[in-house]
């Protein structure tokens, strides 16, 4: 054993004393605390803690993360803390989380190098550095999430997207942020920058936030 908790315990099959399993070959929700990896989809069954490092880190294509309402809860964040992901999604594709509430890690959700990932009915809140984070991420869709910051931390930017530009000229009208509240973030509701490309934003309620509402640096064709 690695003392990782997985398959530490001895356990007898059929009160036999000479045939034996190790159990528990899965340790259920990690009684409550995380970093959690998921390959396949899942719905939450309880709120989780997090021990350090990301919360969950989604590391398979084609799946759902529901959170069923539940919360993700870090233990802070910010600079030096780069790890510290409510959820990390990172170079996989077709990817859904919705109905979670996030908060307190340097980011809510950390998404990059990914494909048609979608962002549904989310509260992220008091992260110590950026709600959304879209890296390297050719298509996405951000609906209807609250994301701001509640107590005196510095969730500087709501949604932050860089460098995510579309990979086929087939598929340029792949990118939404639509129907979200954004407010009280610490520099930009929404900064989108390094030619995020064909953006359409949309019906969103953005407001007092200290810097810009929404912020569009070095990135074309994006409909407001």
């Amino acid at each position: 054993t690695d003392g990782d908790g997985l398959g530490n315990s001895f356990f007898p099959i059929n009160g036999s004393s000479t045939q034996q399993d190790e159990l528990p070959l899965v340790l259920p929700w990690n009684n409550g605390t995380c970093p959690i990896f998921r390959s396949v989809s899942d719905t939450l069954p309880q709120e989780l803690t997090s021990s350090g490092g990301e919360c969950f880190a989604l590391t398979g294509s084609n799946l759902v993360l529901d959170c069923a309402g539940y919360a993700l809860n870090g233990i802070g964040g910010g600079a030096g803390f780069d790890d510290r992901r409510g959820v990390e999604i990172a170079n996989v594709n077709n990817v859904t989380v919705k109905n979670c509430v996030i908060h307190n890690f340097t980011y809510g959700v950390y998404v990059r190098n990914a494909q048609n990932i979608t962002l549904y009915n989310n509260t992220i809140y008091d992260n110590n550095n950026i709600g959304i984070y879209i890296d390297t991420t050719s298509s996405y869709n951000i609906t209807n999430n609250r994301i701001y910051n509640l107590n005196s931390v510095t969730q500087d930017y709501g949604i932050r997207v860089i460098s995510s530009y579309p990979r086929e000229t087939s598929n340029l009208s792949s990118k939404y942020i639509f129907d979200n509240i954004i407010y009280n973030n610490t520099l930009h509701g929404i900064y989108i920058s390094d030619n995020s490309d064909y953006l359409t934003i949309n019906n969103n309620s953005v407001y007092n936030n200290t810097q810009y509402g929404i912020l569009i640096n070095g990135s074309f064709y994006t409909a407001i």
